[in-house]
Formats: structure tokens, sequence, C-alpha cells
């Protein structure tokens, strides 16, 4: 049985993963901490509840809790309920730790103590390739407060909203009663923004890393008519909870705001959201003449969030330039990428 001293628990919402649950399991390996592992199988139709059950037989440290199918959001508040770990990280089913994550981890909790840490990730695509966000091998601690650290640093470092990349202490979760809403996206953020406003000091730790790996099925994969009202739902459930803390919070929503109409884009003229080019173009017009693009692109100048390199392509967003817009960052890439393929 596991101790109530445990240092970190591990939850892990499981849901037809009998592929990769016991790869992800397997990387939770820690020569300095008390670990434990609460995995939460959300309904699974596939064996992965067998495997979990097989695992745990293998390695005291598993916990395996079985529920009706009822999303990830709430397999990780399941999770929440059951841990008695100092600290509480979370990682999806279908991906992993990379090696020495956890002990490294340990490490700055012993040294730092802090309410809140962030480290790495890399994404290995469906074709293969790998995305590294964020580069360095170090640890910082910031001296800023919870607003200063989500406009300055949060986006602009690409930690982006995930949880999996995060480390939460459990007393500041149980004493403000934070937890996952049910959103198609957002829900991530959601914890992440109604935690990091109760946190007062932050690490980041560049050498542990996350590893995501993309599938299909993926909701972020899924078609969508309207991709950023789904992006944009949590938002305005926190402003209309914490209005005053929304606006300290104006950079940090823009970019948040500028990042998802990009994505929408690329969605769009790639098919998933649209076919047909007069329907693929009708829908990025749509997407800049919405309210909220002048809105945030407006608090995006106003609040100079933008690296110089994104200055143009906001502009032209902004001024709902989007023809000019889809020959620069859309077309023109394709087809230099399309010559270098031919040339080699």
């Amino acid at each position: 049985p596991i101790l109530p001293q445990s240092l970190i628990s591990v939850i892990i919402p499981v849901y037809n993963a009998e592929k990769t649950i016991e790869r992800c399991v397997k990387s939770i390996v820690s020569h300095q901490a008390s670990v434990e592992i609460i995995c939460v199988d959300d309904g699974s139709a596939d064996n992965s509840f067998q495997i979990l059950n097989d695992l745990s037989k293998e390695d005291a440290r598993l916990i395996v809790v079985h529920q009706t199918n009822s999303g990830a959001g709430e397999a990780r508040n399941t999770g929440l309920k059951k841990a008695v770990g100092e600290y509480i990280m979370f990682c999806d089913a279908d991906d992993c730790y990379a090696e020495d994550t956890i002990d490294l981890i340990a490490e700055d909790i012993k040294a730092y103590q802090q309410d809140y840490l962030v480290f790495h990730r890399k994404t290995v695509t469906l074709n293969g390739n790998t995305t590294y966000w964020g580069v360095g091998e170090n640890v910082l601690k910031l001296e800023c407060n919870w607003h200063e650290y989500l406009n300055t640093y949060m986006n602009q470092r690409s930690h982006g909203g995930v949880v999996g990349t995060k480390v939460f202490k459990r007393s500041i979760i149980e004493k403000n009663d934070i937890h996952f809403e049910r959103f198609i996206f957002g829900e991530d953020i959601w914890f992440n923004l109604t935690y990091i406003r109760n946190a007062h000091s932050f690490v980041e730790d560049y050498r542990a890393y996350y590893i995501q790996y993309q599938t299909l099925g993926s909701i972020c994969l899924r078609p969508y008519s309207n991709y950023i009202d789904l992006n944009m739902e949590y938002v305005e459930k926190f402003r209309a909870y914490f209005p005053q803390d929304y606006n300290h919070l104006r950079g940090y929503f823009a970019n948040y705001y500028y990042g998802t109409l990009i994505w929408a884009i690329t969605r769009i003229m790639d098919g998933v959201d649209a076919h047909g080019l007069s329907q693929k173009l009708s829908a990025v017009r749509n997407a800049c003449f919405r309210r909220e693009t002048s809105m945030y692109l407006g608090y995006l100048k106003e609040y100079g969030c933008l690296e110089l390199a994104s200055i143009k392509r906001c502009n032209d967003l902004l001024n709902k330039r989007y023809f000019k817009y889809l020959i620069r960052y859309y077309y023109l890439p394709k087809i230099k990428s399309a010559i270098v393929r031919i040339i080699r």
C-alpha cells in the first residue's frame, strides 16, 4: 500500500488505451521520490482495465479505479479525490515521460518547494516527426506574481495550457476547490488558470520532458464548424467567474486567441474544417471578421505581446487582409517546401 507521505501522485485518465498504457505506467520511474500512480479507467471498451489490474499486481505504487465513461476531466477529478501525494502530476495514457524526468522534478521540489513547476514537452506526430516545445537545459526560479507569470511567460515560452507538463501542490488544489470543468477544448487551461491565480512561486525546469504522442481520433484532429467558439468557451466562463482577474490577463487571452485563430485558419486550409476552395476562403474570411478578432488582436498590439516576426501576420489578420495572409503564410511556405523536396 502507498503511504500518506508519498511525495508525488501521478494521475492518468485511461480510455481504450490498451496499446499504450503499459508504456505510460512504466515510464514513471523515480529513485529519489515516493510516487503513487492513480489510473482511472473511464469506461474503456477494450482490454485497458485488465492490463491495469495485471500491472497493479507487479507494481505496488499503482492504484486502479474504474468508472463509467465521463470524459478525461472527470477521470482526473476522480484521481484527485484519491491522491495522497504532496504534489500532483497528470499524464495521458498514450503519452509518457522521458528517462529521469520524475527524479529531476523531485530535485526541484526539494530545492524550491514551489507552488507551480513547468517542464518541457516534445510531440511525436503521426508521421514520426518530433516538435520540441521549448529549449535549454537549465532551471529557473521566476520572481513574479501570478498574472505577470501568465502574461509574460506562459504563452511566450510555448508552455501552453496542457496539464501534463505541470506539477501542482495538492494543498492549493484542495483549499481552493480547483477541478476540471467540461469543455471540448480548454479543460486543461481552465484547471491551470484557476490554480495559477492561487499560486505564489514559479519554477521552470528545462531538463525534464513529457513525451506527447499524436494519435488518430484525437479531438484536436476532428473536424469542427465552430472551432474558435469551442476554444473560447473556457475564456468566457473565466471572464464570468473572475471578471477582475480577466482584466489582468488581457495580454494572455489575446495571445491565446491569436494562436487559436492562426491554427483555425490552418485547419480550414488543410481541409479539416472546410472543403473546396470557395468554402475554405469563406470560412477564413468569417474568422477574420469576427468581433473577437478585432478586440483581441487589438489587445496584442496594445500590450506589445508579439515578437517582431509575428507583427506583419497580426496586422494582416487585424486589417482583414485574409487573402494576403494566405499567400504569405500558407501558400508560399508550401511552395518553398515543395521546391526543396524536388531539389533533393
